[in-house]
């Protein structure tokens, strides 16, 4: 309340100078339904995807512990597993943050692409954001399910539900791309295909989530999340302009993408994997390694393979400087 009061009275006099002197003419209430009308549309659609793991989350506290119950699991018990499933959603959270933080440097430059009408730039942009989101989502989930045990114990004091957990993780990577292609729809003002995906993957999770859980238990509903991120996904790709999937050459970067990552999954486990997890100290060093362990490697190999193009290298917040240190190696040698 007083920052905002503050805010309020430092911005006063300005506002006064710039809008003092202006009248306003009311352009009638046809004008407002518009407005209103478009506000809802658009909107509606960023904040509900926005809300996508809330709204699923919100599915799962009505049906997670009725379906566990429903299998012969007491209410004591169930409460408990539902606790351990509720887990997986800030590190969920936390591994989406990871992804989209490189990615998103990009949107200004799709929705000024737009806006100037530089169609070329545009589908470079979005194939740009298509790569950026994929490798860093995958990069993320499989470093998760990977060092998951550790960050459960390091964060929750045991290890219980990791398999339920890991299984959410590979959300990151689906909402990650629908993130990606939403963002691509949006700037190109296609608002009621994304919005009619998200009902229709809401609906599937409500309607599938509950028997899953009552034969699978909490990894049915992590299960079920998968399901129905993956409609979204599917519904939102096939609106994708097919120049941007053209661009994207998900073909030719999706292997890569898999190898590189598989080389990093694979040298973590090696190295922390083994690792008896005997306290919270131990886990924490066996997260901390693991992580630094995981970024050396994902760069050296996804560089080594040429994962990236040069022009995506230097797009990255900091890939000039990067390329400058692989230069000073090469020169050096």
């Amino acid at each position: 309340f007083f920052g905002g009061a503050a805010a309020a009275l430092t911005l006063w006099r300005p506002y006064r100078q710039v809008f003092g002197q202006q009248h306003f003419r009311f352009p009638g209430m046809q004008a407002y339904v518009r407005l209103i009308s478009r506000f809802v549309r658009e909107g509606g659609a960023i904040t509900l995807y926005a809300a996508l793991l809330i709204l699923l989350q919100l599915i799962d506290s009505f049906t997670v512990t009725k379906g566990l119950t429903a299998s012969g699991i007491a209410m004591v018990t169930a409460k408990s597993l539902k606790g351990v499933y509720d887990r997986a959603q800030p590190l969920v959270q936390l591994g989406l943050v990871v992804a989209a933080s490189l990615s998103t440097t990009l949107l200004p430059s799709l929705t000024q692409a737009r806006q100037a009408r530089q169609r070329r730039q545009f589908i470079r942009s979005g194939a740009e954001l298509v790569h950026f989101n994929l490798a860093f989502a995958l990069a993320a989930t499989a470093g998760l399910i990977v060092l998951m045990p550790a960050i459960d114990l390091l964060l929750f004091g045991d290890t219980a539900g990791t398999f339920a957990l890991q299984l959410y993780a590979v959300a990151i990577v689906v909402v990650a791309m629908i993130n990606a292609y939403n963002a691509i729809l949006q700037s190109l003002d296609q608002y009621a295909g994304i919005s009619v995906a998200l009902l229709l993957g809401i609906l599937l999770k409500a309607v599938i989530n509950q028997p899953l859980v009552v034969k699978f238990g909490t990894a049915g509903a992590s299960g079920a999340t998968i399901l129905s991120l993956g409609l979204i996904l599917c519904l939102i790709y096939y609106a994708v302009p097919e120049t941007i999937k053209g661009a994207s050459a998900i073909r030719l970067f999706v292997p890569k993408l898999i190898i590189v990552t598989g080389i990093m999954a694979a040298a973590v486990y090696a190295a922390v994997g083994w690792i008896p997890l005997s306290s919270r100290m131990v886990a924490a060093g066996v997260t901390v390694v693991g992580v630094l362990l995981g970024v050396i490697i994902f760069l050296a190999a996804g560089t080594w393979l040429k994962m990236l193009t040069l022009r995506e290298m230097l797009d990255l917040p900091g890939g000039k400087l990067y390329m400058k240190f692989l230069q000073r190696i090469k020169r050096g040698n």
